[in-house]
């Protein structure tokens, strides 16, 4: 979004440039830190008896946002209910005549369409509540009650209405302090149960935030494209594994000659571990949340250990499940190295 906003130069601008305009060739110069950061310039009439002329012109308060939107689902109003009853599909005749490959995506495809239906979703950056969670509703009656006190004071400037305003003020300040303080010990003391929680309200206090900046390519030269930097970061990171030489492996001695028996995974054991899921952690690549596995997690058991069993008898992992995200944390030195 590009905001445009037009200034006077009699204001704040025109000092900057009032020695060069008089005693020079008199005309205006604007500085800016970027290149088109001051557009649409257009000199006007002049001051009254005052030799200085009017000028407006257009300054970009905010670049043009690159790249897609993040999405953020909004849990507490999602609709588990409709989604467990959307989910309860015959899962034999959805898999038949599949390979594990289908079946695999033929489940992500309906985790997927049900999520995004019965869950809210909105992108990050759009308008939010400005209430704070520590605000109560016992908070709220204070402040409307305030409200009411300081109105009625304007209209009748009463000493005793006075009084009573200000009492109101102070009981609500106190009220304030004490919904702080229990809302600060309730996220300490579950720190190990919701850190998601707590590092959000730790995050929201930062006044700065560090970014991954201009990176340095082999040459010395700085990267400004997004795709040069990755591209960058890429090369470091598999740098740093350690690669064995082209030599034959050693043979190992046989020493038994047992063989492993046939693993059969049960609905239980895997209904068990859905149950269990962290619904904290993030989603992966494949974007399926770890709240829509456990909230669906009777309808998903059985589908869920076909694929599993299939998977472990072919030995095979999928590619969804060989993917992850590597995201770059910055913590000394020169931010233009990796």
């Amino acid at each position: 979004m590009v905001l445009r906003r037009k200034y006077s130069c009699r204001s704040c601008i025109m000092h900057m440039w009032r020695g060069l305009s008089r005693y020079a060739s008199k005309t205006p110069v604007l500085l800016g830190n970027e290149i088109g950061q001051v557009m649409e310039v257009h000199v006007g009439e002049h001051f009254r008896s005052s030799d200085q002329n009017a000028i407006s012109f257009n300054i970009i308060t905010e670049k043009d946002r690159i790249g897609p939107r993040v999405e953020i689902f909004g849990w507490r109003k999602a609709n588990f209910e409709a989604k467990r009853k959307d989910l309860g599909v015959d899962w034999d005749n959805l898999f038949y005549g599949k390979d594990v490959i289908e079946k695999w995506m033929s489940f992500k495809g309906e985790i997927l369409r049900v999520q995004n239906l019965y869950v809210p979703v909105r992108l990050k950056g759009e308008v939010e509540s400005l209430r704070e969670p520590w605000f109560s509703r016992d908070i709220g009656n204070l402040v409307r009650e305030k409200r009411v006190i300081y109105n009625k004071y304007r209209q009748h400037g009463v000493n005793v209405v006075l009084e009573e305003y200000k009492e109101c003020k102070k009981n609500l300040n106190k009220e304030i302090k004490k919904a702080k303080r229990r809302y600060k010990v309730a996220l300490a003391s579950k720190v190990k149960i919701n850190p998601k929680g707590f590092y959000s309200n730790i995050n929201s206090k930062r006044i700065v935030r560090d970014t991954i900046g201009l990176l340095e390519n082999q040459s010395g030269q700085l990267c400004v494209e997004s795709k040069e930097m990755g591209e960058i970061l890429s090369d470091f990171f598999s740098s740093v594994f350690t690669k064995e030489k082209d030599i034959e492996l050693c043979k190992v001695r046989e020493t038994s000659r047992e063989i492993m028996e046939t693993m059969t995974i049960k609905e239980e054991e895997v209904l068990v571990l859905l149950r269990n899921i962290n619904v904290d952690k993030s989603p992966g690549p494949d974007r399926i949340f770890p709240r829509t596995l456990r909230e669906v997690s009777v309808e998903i058991a059985g589908a869920l250990t076909e694929i599993f069993q299939m998977l472990l008898e072919m030995g095979m992992v999928l590619e969804d499940w060989r993917i992850a995200h590597v995201l770059p944390l910055f913590k000394k030195g020169s931010k233009s190295k990796p």
